[in-house]
């Protein structure tokens, strides 16, 4: 037998029959669900942000003497991680949520194994849609699995109209650049995609509206393999890795004018005697350059402006545009310069070849 309540969430007692919040004892507001329009998922010391950071995950745990607590998360692949309760060596339980989304399944799966018997509150948040699914393991049983193939059937689901996400390639494993040897470029390996939490945002510049990605420090992504060994060893101070909390801006990446940009060239040549750096793909960031531990007024900033712009193949599908960036066809050649604005000084040009794909939800 299963109870639903009207809230449309459920809690599944793991290995158990379905029971509802009342029975379990555990609060609710009844008739409510997250905004979908502002559910994101940031990841932090105690939430998993699983399968292109979709699914929101959190787990809390109660001992018999009472004592509660938050399990602390440990990402594992883009889809799955675990979390450990009292010791950070002793792993209690490990989660999946797998996309199904294929016939006959056409669904999410969520799968979850422990090694406990303390009680576990495991919640699974779609952002979404705002469906939440909470399974609970009883205090004194051993963690028993879920298995759960009918979980989310959201997968007609788009993101929140007019948000933003982005993947970032591997750079190409030949060098691409004449007379230059090093390659660099963003890493794939399951933390290549920016979301909306990561500050992916599209900005109006008053000349166009703009792609800005800015990796915030609390989502455990970077931006600066970006830059190569060589261009490094150029900097006043060590590179500032991501976005903190504060309003000065620290590190982007920007393609400028891109929203309604068509197929083509996206931004101006940045190329002697003019370097319109406004106008032109560019990664900008702080450098610690006075070394007091912080990045912010006082500190050197700098630009990796490409060149030549980067080649938009833009695709209109029925509930989102895609924009398939590339420096294959442009040229991959990028010049540093020290100092902000139009002006500065060059440090140099380097091979960065860049590719990412960008998805505007309608």
């Amino acid at each position: 037998m299963s109870v639903k309540e009207p809230s449309g969430t459920l809690v599944r007692p793991l290995g158990g029959a379905l029971l509802s919040f009342a029975l379990l004892g555990i609060p609710h507001a009844e008739g409510q669900m997250p905004n979908r329009a502002t559910e994101t998922c940031e990841p932090g010391a105690t939430t998993l942000c699983l399968n292109a950071e979709r699914f929101r995950v959190t787990a809390d745990w109660r001992k018999p003497d009472g004592t509660t607590g938050q399990g602390q998360a440990i990402p594992l692949t883009p889809d799955s991680g675990y979390f450990w309760f009292f010791n950070p060596a002793n792993i209690e339980m490990v989660i999946k949520v797998l996309n199904a989304c294929v016939d006959p399944f056409n669904a999410y799966w969520v799968f979850s194994a422990g090694l406990t018997n303390v009680e576990v509150t495991l919640q699974v948040l779609d952002t979404y849609t705002g469906l939440l699914k909470t399974y609970v393991n009883p205090l004194g049983t051993a963690y028993l699995p879920v298995q759960d193939t009918s979980a989310f059937a959201t997968c007609d689901q788009s993101p929140p109209p007019n948000s933003a996400s982005v993947d970032l390639d591997l750079a190409p494993s030949v060098p691409p650049c004449a007379g230059l040897t090093e390659v660099t470029g963003i890493y794939q390996d399951g933390k290549g995609t920016y979301l909306p939490g990561d500050s992916v945002v599209w900005a109006d510049s008053g000349d166009g509206i703009d792609l800005r990605i800015k990796p915030l420090c609390t989502s455990n992504r970077r931006l600066d393999p970006l830059l190569p060994e060589a261009a490094t060893a150029l900097l006043t101070g060590p590179i500032n890795p991501c976005q903190d909390s504060g309003v000065l801006n620290t590190i982007q990446l920007k393609i400028p004018d891109l929203q309604d940009a068509p197929t083509g060239v996206v931004g101006k040549p940045s190329l002697p005697p003019d370097y319109p750096k406004a106008n032109s793909v560019y990664f900008y960031f702080l450098v610690d350059s006075n070394h007091d531990g912080r990045f912010g007024e006082g500190d050197d900033g700098y630009n990796l402006v490409w060149q030549s712009g980067i080649f938009l193949t833009r695709t209109e599908y029925d509930n989102r545009t895609v924009y398939a960036l590339t420096t294959d066809l442009t040229s991959p050649n990028a010049e540093l310069f020290r100092g902000v604005g139009t002006g500065g000084v060059s440090e140099g040009v380097f091979c960065v070849p860049l590719r990412l794909t960008a998805t505007r939800w309608k």
